[in-house]
């Protein structure tokens, strides 16, 4: 997944086949992108199921990586008022019971970290996401 100036994504994937990358999808955001972030791979699965997307309006979006007709459509989103999103992680945490959790990472210019959690299946983003001031400097987020 790249981002060009203005908004636009271009997704790419490879032919496992012939070793080809072609060009997959495009969408235009309509907003500069600042960050991105291609989830982590489930076990068993071979894609993400979402990207998550920073842009410099002030908002976080997630988009499916469904193949189809679905492929880059807008999942959902969440504001984050005054502030912009500096950096942006999805990471899949697997239960016990073999059941798994996403959870969204933002790292805010103003120093502080959004966490909220995502639905598997919809992709939406949970009404009640926890914030945490963690200092003055932009907030750098990476899955571990």
């Amino acid at each position: 997944l790249i981002a060009l100036v203005g908004g636009e994504l271009i997704y790419f994937e490879l032919d496992p086949m012939s070793g080809n990358l072609t060009e997959a999808a495009t969408r235009d955001l309509g907003s500069d992108v600042c960050s991105l972030d291609v989830g982590a791979v489930p076990k068993g699965k071979s894609r993400s199921l979402f990207a998550a997307v920073g842009c410099r309006d002030s908002t976080v979006r997630l988009l499916s990586l469904a193949p189809g007709g679905s492929l880059l459509e807008q999942r959902s989103s969440t504001a984050l008022g005054a502030t912009r999103p500096h950096s942006v992680a999805l990471s899949n945490v697997e239960g016990a019971d073999g059941s798994g959790e996403i959870t969204l990472t933002v790292g805010l210019d103003d120093g502080s970290a959004l966490r909220a959690g995502v639905d598997p299946v919809t992709g939406a983003i949970s009404t009640s996401p926890s914030r945490r001031f963690l200092g003055a400097r932009p907030v750098a987020v990476s899955r571990i």
